[in-house]
């Protein structure tokens, strides 16, 4: 009788033991795929906040190029209401006025490359960032790619003993042929 109840409570202890595993596994695969989720969505949220920031980027480059473009336009202007200047054939035959008409122009002429020049180096200067920026970005997906391929030869060789062997042997047999 008394053996008879042991074997009750622990065939009822048993019964609950696998229940609470049960629920354990429940829980942990609840578990695991919230953290897949919540990774994803984490995933998914740096994308985004990267081409965010990538457009902001590309459009202040932009802005900067269409302002050296601006300055390009007005120095070429001024280029061409020098060569209408120019026509005269030499400056002693300039009058006064014309020789000051000649001189704000070539001093329109000068203020214009000076701003010229720094917009050109910020627009270069944000293309070489951006350019520099994508080929990190470039070398680490594939670093990322071949660590992970040489985790997969390795999962491979593990799982798969023979395919090891096989590749030895297609080795020797490679090298001794040549």
């Amino acid at each position: 009788m008394i053996l008879a109840e042991q074997h009750t409570v622990i065939s009822d202890m048993q019964l609950q033991l696998s229940r609470t595993e049960q629920d354990l596994a429940r829980v942990r695969a609840a578990r695991d795929e919230l953290i897949q989720d919540q990774t994803q969505r984490k995933t998914r949220e740096d994308q985004k906040l990267g081409s965010i920031r990538e457009v902001n980027e590309l459009a202040e480059t932009r802005a900067s190029r269409i302002a050296s473009l601006e300055m390009e336009a007005e120095r070429l202007r001024l280029d061409l209401d020098k060569e209408t200047l120019s026509t005269c054939q030499s400056f002693t035959e300039l009058g006064l006025e014309e020789l000051r008409r000649k001189y704000e122009q070539l001093d329109k002429a000068y203020k214009v490359l000076t701003q010229e020049l720094p917009a050109l180096e910020q627009a270069f200067k944000k293309a070489h960032d951006q350019a520099s920026r994508k080929v990190a970005g470039i070398q680490e997906s594939e670093d990322k790619m071949r660590r992970l391929q040489a985790e997969v030869c390795f999962l491979l060789c593990l799982t798969h003993p023979m395919l090891t062997i096989h590749r030895k042997e297609k080795r020797i047999k490679s090298t001794s042929q040549q």
